[in-house]
């Protein structure tokens, strides 16, 4: 059975794993929320000269950049191909289509799920994945919210959905 769920997920990366670039992304890219400066001219704002929106639209609300030192070098790390990651459990967190990623890799990072605020307490994770922001994909960078006894605060990076790509899996044993 895990043999199986091993090949339809790696199956599932090589479908899913196409990288979204180009000019026409912050365009195209449904959920993302650009602040508008002067609606007539059509310019958009962003910070101290990074690519990145000031909000994302997820199911959770708007994910607004944070104006931290932290989370604006954060921001650079991600735009210049920083690996991101995620950890979850099959039928709870999303996977190709996340929104969500951390800094940290889950396999290397005691208490993962408090420090990004995640659903499921500390759970084993199904499966870890990681990728890069695809170049072009908007992006935010803020400290992860709490979710119920999970504190959260890490800094995580906040994309459109399938906004990472070179995607990769690992189910732990």
């Amino acid at each position: 059975m895990k043999q199986t769920l091993r090949l339809l997920l790696t199956l599932f990366t090589i479908l899913c794993s196409t990288t979204i670039s180009g000019a026409s992304i912050q365009e195209s890219q449904a959920g993302v929320v650009f602040e508008e400066t002067g609606a007539s001219k059509g310019e958009t704002e962003f910070f101290d000269g990074f690519n990145a929106p000031k909000s994302i639209a997820t199911p959770h609300g708007l994910a607004v950049q944070a104006d931290s030192a932290a989370a604006r070098a954060a921001l650079g790390e991600v735009q210049s191909g920083a690996t991101v990651y995620r950890q979850g459990s099959f039928g709870v967190q999303n996977t190709a289509d996340a929104q969500f990623w951390s800094f940290q890799n889950p396999a290397t990072t005691q208490g993962f799920a408090n420090k990004l605020g995640m659903p499921g307490g500390a759970a084993k994770p199904d499966w870890i994945m990681g990728g890069r922001v695809s170049p072009g994909a908007p992006v935010i960078t803020r400290p992860a919210p709490g979710i119920g006894t999970n504190v959260g605060g890490n800094m995580e990076a906040v994309v459109p959905p399938n906004g990472v790509g070179n995607l990769w899996f690992h189910m732990p044993d």
